[in-house]
């Protein structure tokens, strides 16, 4: 895992990177239909990001904090621009592929963005839009040959854009204090409330950097020729901080391949080099229940990790273990933030904790990049007399500006005081799972 210091800033995490391990694979992307992968070292992905960056700054003439919207069905050409404009500090609304454009001019009304960037297949649906958008300036189409395009219809081309400052790289000032993400676009286009600052998820360089340096701490992971590979899209927060800002840290590859059939997953990891695969608990399910263990053979350091919000099945892990001979570990997420809970193999401890819950129930410990609060709340099924620990429902204030966010996760849990390093207490999280799953 890298030694880099816990403050350092998103360039001199790059500038880091460039100097120790310049060569070394960054991303590696599979491209849909294909069996070409394109990797990418870390000089090449920062070149080319760097580049972006001065794009934006230099050939838009967009300032800090000037708000863009990403819609891109390319993984490599999505991890590219976003560095570049969150290296130029600028605010990044990313949006789904698949949201129709009628959708998107509503999102835009509350949005207001100044640029769009956006794919080939929306090029026909969007020229009766443009007089609608007019905080839009810069209409940008990016992906597979619009390189050969010539700009047109007050629509210009990425590759265009990229090439009218080719040479050149982004300016190293301190613009990236400016630059924020903004996950509203992710699960739902965003309303007219979630332009305030009260309900909008917004996420600075230092919060997507802390999460990064958290999950590659939980999941102890460290220089590898092997690659880390999760399901999530790789335009979710989860997606984000996996694909393209973990490996910063950890200096783990990252392989996007979308798409990969739980059928085929056994094949494929090991084809794939593949050390960490991290999957939600529908397709770790789906996995036990159609993954065929001859296609599956000892691999030596891999592991398998479900990320997900609800609780966990215990025998089904159990009989997964069994099956495959390999260990499963346990992570609680808050897509709100992209902050792990926890990850470790569950244990007896954590069923001892529920003794009148089901014993199908696995709680996981960890720690949060954001400030947890147990508000006290007796939780049903337990003896409270019988335990210290103070139950309740989980509250998080997730840094927004001047004015933090106050969040209720709806999460039964209870903040535990264990010996930190050097004797220090710290306190870590038992989370149960959301209430509302609960057997009580």
């Amino acid at each position: 895992m890298s030694k880099a210091d816990a403050s350092q800033s998103l360039k001199q995490l790059w500038e880091n990177c460039l100097s120790e391990r310049a060569d070394d694979p960054y991303v590696k992307v599979a491209k849909a239909l294909q069996t070409r992968v394109q990797r990418y070292s870390f000089t090449s992905f920062e070149k080319r990001a760097s580049r972006a960056g001065a794009a934006f700054q230099t050939a838009l003439k967009l300032a800090p904090g000037a708000r863009i919207a990403l819609c891109v069905d390319d993984p490599d050409d999505f991890g590219i621009i976003l560095h570049g404009a969150l290296l130029a500090g600028l605010h990044v609304f990313p949006v789904p592929s698949q949201t129709p454009v009628h959708v998107l001019m509503k999102a835009f009304a509350v949005i207001r963005p100044v640029a769009f960037i956006f794919p080939p297949s929306f090029s026909a649906s969007l020229a009766g839009f443009l007089p609608h958008a007019p905080t839009i300036e810069h209409w940008i189409v990016t992906g597979k040959d619009t390189e050969r395009k010539e700009s047109s219809g007050g629509i210009q081309t990425f590759d265009g854009v990229m090439q009218s400052v080719a040479g050149e790289g982004i300016r190293r000032d301190e613009s990236d204090s400016a630059a924020l993400l903004s996950m509203m676009g992710i699960n739902g286009v965003p309303t007219e409330s979630d332009s305030g600052s009260q309900d909008a998820r917004v996420l600075s360089l230092d919060m997507l950097l802390q999460t990064a340096r958290t999950i590659a701490e939980c999941l102890g992971v460290s220089a590898s020729e092997q690659d880390v590979w999760i399901s999530h899209d790789y335009a979710t927060i989860l997606g984000i901080v996996h694909n393209f800002f973990l490996p910063l840290i950890s200096y783990c590859p990252a392989l996007i391949r979308p798409g990969v059939d739980m059928k085929d997953f056994w094949r494929q990891m090991l084809s794939d080099e593949v050390s960490l695969a991290i999957v939600n608990y529908d397709e770790f399910a789906d996995l036990e229940k159609k993954g065929k263990a001859r296609d599956w053979r000892r691999s030596e350091g891999f592991q398998i990790l479900i990320c997900d919000q609800s609780r966990f099945d215990i025998d089904l892990i159990e009989e997964f273990t069994e099956r495959f001979n390999l260990d499963v570990g346990t992570a609680f997420v808050l897509p709100e933030v992209g902050a792990y809970v926890a990850f470790r193999h569950p244990t007896d401890l954590d069923i001892e904790y529920l003794e009148d819950e089901t014993e199908q129930t696995v709680g996981s410990y960890g720690r949060l990049v954001v400030t947890a609060v147990v508000r006290p709340k007796a939780l049903p099924g337990l003896h409270s007399e019988d335990n210290e620990d103070q139950w309740g429902d989980l509250l998080v204030s997730i840094p927004n500006g001047k004015s933090p966010l106050s969040l209720d996760t709806g999460i039964r849990s209870c903040l535990l005081e264990v010996p930190g390093p050097g004797g220090e207490p710290l306190h870590e999280l038992f989370v149960v799972g959301r209430s509302a799953e609960l057997v009580v």
